[in-house]
């Protein structure tokens, strides 16, 4: 009876053990406690069951496998893809170690292996308290290398690690049932269960250090090409605004021509030179805000006018005397996050309206721009990525926009009020 109870506890102390490291290791769909406690439950359940029933090893390592994975696609958050990978590597992990507790505690004890399985005493105690320290060791580790270094990993990376360890199940399978047949045999058992772990751990790590090198590389080639889009975006409101200033100082030398037309009574002549001056010059003369700073003016001339031309209703107030230590820094938020509202209301199916409000607080600046949507953006998209189909060559805009802002000790923040998705950004010691 008491060795019972004491399997009983080992089953609760792996249960919490495996539900925390998946729990911490992902996220949890659900922030409710009770919902993290039917997690627990239901995972002590299936331990449970894969205790008691005594079920052939085969058919124990499926179970496990299934109900694993369909608890974790109940509950946690992440792809199919780290959703399989992470059950079957749990599994490999927590074979190992349990057959390397069985191997180590009998050769402690000299005993055959079939003796230490089927031991009721302090030998299959020893067995429960080793593997769960090394159960527990190993979760950290991996938890740790989670926190610190691991990237979001592709599909074809989860599948070199999940194959790895199905392989590692299979061979620790065949081996478990040649010690039962020749059960003082450790040699070969132990160093090929320390084999498996070190191969799986190297694999699982060269995968994460591959990777991370991949997204470097990736970050690199965007930025660069950022870069050269920010720095073309700049000429050009640069060469928007020059245009602008050169007509306006032409108006002048127009007004007179009309005026003598007018007064030579040349009707026919002046409605043709007006139409012509008309089509060529006025849209270039639309002004939606007019400020102190030229390259403020450009940014939200330019960006409101397209909104224009795409039927997007366009409105902003903007203090006066708001000026930049860096034009160029202020035209990487302004730009991106305009062309993001623009965007936006682009795919709405009815008239869509943006508004800018950019204000001036001591040293810092806050910019508001609120957009009509049709639905929930952040339910669909929360890290906004690109819509664009081609994402290599976009979706750098909110990741050039965090750059800046990071450099400032700024901030990003989004919410949604009834149907209107709203953007604020504050940013600090940029005047």
């Amino acid at each position: 009876m008491m060795i019972s109870v004491i399997d009983f506890v080992f089953v609760i102390i792996e249960s919490i053990l495996i539900a925390g490291f998946y729990g911490l290791y992902m996220e949890m769909k659900y922030k409710s406690n009770i919902m993290t406690i039917l997690f627990l439950v239901l995972f002590f359940i299936v331990d449970l069951i894969a205790t008691y029933l005594k079920m052939p090893d085969a058919f124990q390592m499926i179970f496990n496998l299934t109900a694993f994975f369909i608890l974790l696609f109940i509950f946690i958050e992440g792809t199919i893809s780290e959703k399989i990978m992470l059950s079957i590597f749990t599994n490999a992990v927590m074979m190992s170690i349990s057959y390397l507790s069985v191997v180590s505690i009998s050769k402690l004890y000299n005993v055959s292996f079939v003796e230490a399985v089927s031991d009721k005493g302090i030998i299959r105690i020893s067995i429960l308290v080793f593997s769960k320290i090394l159960l527990f060791a190993v979760f950290f580790f991996f938890l740790n290398m989670k926190k610190n270094i691991i990237p979001e990993l592709k599909a074809e990376e989860y599948l070199l690690i999940t194959i790895v360890a199905l392989i590692s199940i299979l061979i620790e399978y065949i081996l478990r049932n040649y010690l039962l047949i020749d059960g003082r045999n450790y040699a070969v058992f132990f160093s090929t269960t320390i084999a498996m772990v070190v191969l799986n751990a190297v694999i699982y790590y060269f995968t994460i250090v591959i990777s991370i090198k991949n997204h470097e590389k990736s970050e690199l080639i965007k930025t660069k090409f950022q870069l050269k889009q920010q720095e073309e975006d700049y000429k050009n409101i640069e060469e928007k605004y020059k245009e602008t200033l050169e007509i306006r100082h032409d108006v002048k030398n127009h007004i007179l021509c009309a005026l003598s037309l007018a007064e030579e009574n040349k009707i026919e002549e002046l409605k043709t030179f007006l139409k012509k001056y008309s089509n060529e010059n006025i849209g270039s003369l639309k002004t939606f805000v007019l400020t102190k700073n030229n390259i403020l003016n450009a940014i939200i001339n330019s960006k409101f006018s397209e909104a224009e031309n795409k039927n997007i209703d366009a409105k902003c107030i903007v203090d006066n005397d708001i000026d930049f230590s860096n034009d160029a820094d202020i035209c990487t938020v302004l730009s991106n996050l305009l062309d993001n509202a623009i965007e936006a209301c682009e795919r709405n199916n009815k008239p869509s309206k943006i508004t800018l409000n950019v204000s001036k607080l001591e040293d810092e600046i806050i910019i508001v721009i609120r957009n009509t949507v049709d639905k929930n953006i952040l339910e669909d998209n929360p890290e906004l990525r690109t819509s664009k189909s081609d994402k290599k060559m976009h979706g750098f805009g909110i990741s050039s926009v965090r750059t800046v802002l990071e450099k400032y000790n700024g901030t990003l923040t989004y919410e949604l009020e009834n149907d209107v998705f709203v953007t604020k950004v504050l940013i600090k010691n940029i005047c």
